[in-house]
């Protein structure tokens, strides 16, 4: 073979190589509540674009917004089928596929979100991994929504002022038994539907994350803010464990390594500096913020610790079994 044919067959080889490698890049579409102009969005965005680089290319995502592919509830079916790649979803929806998981929104189940990112980092990790990759889900990593408080139509002084009034409440048995032993009527509504629901006043009020309330504009309709602190709430990053099982060494461990570019601690600084945005946007936008007051958190609290053996009964052993487990590394993480 001539210079000039081993020169050609070179660079074909080459170029074949290149159209083989182009082939193998992966694109998983991912599915998010979140809006991209927030403190999630930012996550995710990140997460992306680490998930290319560590992948060289060879892994990305196509990041859907704003519940752009259904609701959290049809998506994470849809994923544990396998008919959806990924996506970030709440701990609230988790329920639907693993019922045990429900444990992780009750109210007043953590001190706060130190404690929490300690316990989901913990033991408990692995625990919680299994359960998911039983109902056909790879944990890629945990996020937080932050803490809970609820919007109204009307200014809330004290938790009686909304005696006998519709809440949103997340879906969860413990914290609808929460609501109505608080004296209100809750009803689960998708994180779409709030403002419309508050707009038509179906609901008084709503429980959610400020965050959320604030960027997607639910503030505009219901310009009432209580953060209650009553509920802590983590996120998952999930890939459908078909899809998963699927990808390449090298893709699946550049998931790893980008979810720790967006780890707890990272999203931890992240959410609470965004926080403190969020409640100038909402001064500014002429809503107000308040906080419950000592007693009324007293009283709430009291109401959760009384619905909550009601709310494990129905979830049954597998939920009192975490339960068990997550009590044991609160008291780990508190030392």
């Amino acid at each position: 073979m001539t210079t000039s044919l081993k020169s050609l067959a070179l660079v074909a080889a080459l170029g074949c190589a290149l159209a083989g490698n182009a082939m193998a890049a992966t694109t998983l579409k991912w599915a998010t509540a979140a809006p991209e102009k927030s403190v999630w969005g930012a996550q995710i965005s990140k997460f992306a674009a680490a998930v290319e680089n560590h992948s060289g290319g060879e892994l990305k995502l196509e990041v859907f917004w704003g519940s752009a592919l259904g609701t959290d509830a049809d998506n994470i079916r849809q994923l544990q089928r396998g008919r959806l790649d990924a996506g970030s979803f709440t701990a609230a929806v988790l329920p639907t596929v693993e019922p045990a998981t429900a444990v992780l929104a009750m109210p007043y189940a953590w001190s706060g979100m130190k404690e929490l990112s300690c316990v989901l980092e913990g033991p408990t990790k692995a625990e919680l991994a299994t359960l998911l990759d039983a109902q056909g889900m790879h944990l890629v990593g945990w996020s937080l929504v932050g803490e809970m408080g609820f919007s109204s139509l009307e200014p809330v002084k004290s938790i009686a002022d909304l005696a006998g009034a519709s809440i949103r409440s997340i879906p969860s048995k413990a914290s609808t038994d929460f609501w109505s032993a608080a004296g209100l009527v809750p009803q689960t509504i998708p994180p779409s539907d709030i403002a419309p629901a508050l707009s038509t006043k179906r609901i008084s009020a709503a429980e959610g994350s400020m965050v959320f309330y604030v960027v997607t504009g639910e503030n505009k309709v219901a310009p009432h803010w209580t953060q209650a602190k009553h509920i802590y709430i983590p996120a998952t990053f999930l890939v459908s464990k078909k899809v998963y099982n699927g990808l390449s060494d090298k893709q699946k461990m550049a998931l790893e390594k980008a979810m720790e570019e967006v780890s707890l601690p990272w999203f931890t600084a992240a959410l609470n500096g965004f926080m403190e945005r969020v409640k100038q946007m909402q001064a500014g936008a002429g809503g107000t913020y308040s906080e419950l007051s000592a007693e009324d958190t007293k009283t709430l609290r009291a109401h959760a610790l009384a619905t909550r053996p009601a709310a494990l009964e129905a979830l049954g052993d597998g939920a009192k079994a975490l339960w068990a487990k997550i009590e044991t590394a609160k008291g780990a993480c508190a030392q």
